[in-house]
């Protein structure tokens, strides 16, 4: 089921998902089949390339987890310039709403849904440290730590992640990368 997508993106994963399917078998007991609910194409003029931010369903995201990084691999091997990333599609409740609703959770406010946003777009990366700095002409700026085991996260692939977030957070996000 594809909601608010443009037809290009919508053959293009499921053209990749059926490549990762086919090259990695042991994901053949993954359900495959996401449900996307939009799709954000942002492009970096400095060097001509797109981000893809693919919104899911929490639950489709969490049960794609394990194939996310095998998609992400192919996906930059076949489109060139180009990065993808996966990102939960969530709502931010008012704070009067969720007085009316005597709802305990937080998950719905916008810090937690920043935090849970920001964990989602830079996935196989692990946040090690954020500050958080409020400027007197108020603005706000994200500095994000991260590591990351794997090879596919870099510092360059880092920095267009952090023009992304920042175009659609509307908050100025840096993502360093720290080595051990």
């Amino acid at each position: 089921q594809i909601l608010k997508t443009n037809y290009k993106y919508a053959k293009m994963i499921f053209k990749i998902m059926n490549i990762v399917k086919t090259k990695y078998k042991f994901l053949n007991d993954i359900d495959c089949k996401l449900k996307f609910k939009y799709v954000k194409e942002i492009s970096v003029t400095d060097q001509k390339i797109n981000i893809l931010i693919i919104f899911v369903p929490i639950k489709t995201l969490v049960a794609f987890r394990r194939a996310q990084h095998y998609f992400i691999l192919e996906f930059e091997k076949y489109y060139k310039n180009s990065f993808v990333t996966f990102c939960g599609f969530r709502t931010i409740l008012p704070k009067k709403f969720q007085k009316i609703k005597n709802n305990k959770t937080y998950s719905f406010s916008y810090p937690k849904v920043l935090d849970s946003t920001i964990k989602d777009v830079i996935f196989p990366a692990n946040i090690i440290g954020k500050r958080v700095f409020f400027y007197s002409h108020n603005s706000i700026t994200h500095q994000i730590y991260v590591e990351s085991s794997m090879s596919l996260i870099n510092q360059k692939k880092l920095n267009y992640l952090s023009k992304a977030l920042s175009k659609i957070l509307g908050n100025e996000v840096i993502i360093e990368l720290v080595t051990q």
